[in-house]
C-alpha cells in the first residue's frame, strides 16, 4: 500500500480525522463531478495496467463505506493498489475504519460508483482528479495549508491549488 505509506507520513498525528459538513454545497458538488467523471479514472488506471512501463505512479479512490453507529452516516477513506478482474475493479482499503467494523484495512474492495467521493492518479508531469481534495484546501487556515501542502495528496495538486 504504497500510497498510504507516504500519506501517513503526515503531521500532525495520524489518527487525524478531517470533519466536512455533509450539508457542504461545495463538497457535494466535488463528490458529484467525481462520480461524474469516474470513468476517466478507471480508463487511465486499465490502460496503464496493459503498459510494459506503467506512467501513473500514484492512484486513489476516496470511498463512502455506510456506518452502522457513529457520528456521521458514512466514513471516507482511500483505497489504492488497483486490480482488474472481469472488467472490474478492486481496491485495497488503505487504512483502519474508526468507525464502521464491516470493513478493515487490506480488505479488497469492488469500485462501486456511487460510492466515490474522490478519485486522483498522478503521472511524472500531472495529477488529474482530486475534486474534493481542492475543496479541503480552500477550507484550511493558512496554518493546516502550511502542515499539509508538503503531503500526499495535496502536494501532487499543488498546480491546481494556487
Amino acid at each position: 500500500m504504497k500510497f498510504l505509506k507516504r500519506f501517513q507520513k503526515k503531521e500532525p498525528d495520524e489518527n487525524s480525522i478531517s470533519w466536512i459538513s455533509g450539508e457542504d454545497q461545495k463538497m457535494q458538488a466535488a463528490i458529484e463531478k467525481a462520480q461524474a467523471s469516474y470513468q476517466v479514472f478507471f480508463e487511465a488506471i486499465t490502460e496503464d495496467m496493459k503498459r510494459i512501463v506503467p506512467v501513473i505512479t500514484d492512484s486513489l479512490v476516496k470511498y463512502a463505506f455506510p456506518v452502522e453507529k457513529g457520528p456521521t452516516e458514512v466514513e471516507h477513506m482511500f483505497l489504492s493498489d488497483f486490480e482488474l478482474e472481469d472488467g472490474m475493479l478492486f481496491g485495497y482499503l488503505a487504512s483502519e475504519p474508526q468507525f464502521t467494523r464491516k470493513v478493515k484495512e487490506g480488505d479488497r474492495i469492488q469500485v462501486n460508483q456511487n460510492q466515490i467521493s474522490d478519485w486522483l492518479y498522478v503521472t511524472v508531469d500531472e495529477t488529474h482528479g482530486g475534486h474534493t481534495f481542492l475543496v479541503m484546501w480552500d477550507g484550511f487556515s493558512n496554518q493546516e495549508k502550511d502542515i499539509y501542502k508538503e503531503h500526499p495528496p495535496f502536494c501532487w495538486l499543488a498546480e491546481k491549488m494556487a
